[in-house]
């Protein structure tokens, strides 16, 4: 989707096109600094690489859970500027 090839990804990681291959076909495991390089050089949040695999009790992603919460901050930070004001 980012348009960019094994051996580029390997080498923003540090390693070989053919690791990056290993690590897609799960053959190799991968460190969660490298899981870190690989979702900033492909722009995105590790929890939208793995959050999938860590479903909450409802059944929704962490993703959602964290956006839920978020939400919640957001209308209880609304709810202290309006009895401050």
């Amino acid at each position: 989707m980012k348009a960019l090839s094994q051996t580029e990804l390997g080498s923003a990681v540090g390693v070989t096109f053919q690791q990056i291959q290993k690590y897609e076909r799960g053959i190799s495991r991968l460190s969660v600094s490298s899981l870190i390089v690989i979702c900033r050089t492909l722009d995105i949040h590790p929890l939208e690489f793995v959050g999938g695999y860590f479903d909450d009790v409802d059944g929704l992603s962490t993703m959602d859970v964290l956006m839920r919460r978020l939400k919640d901050a957001e209308d209880r930070l609304g709810q202290i500027k309006t009895i401050v004001s």
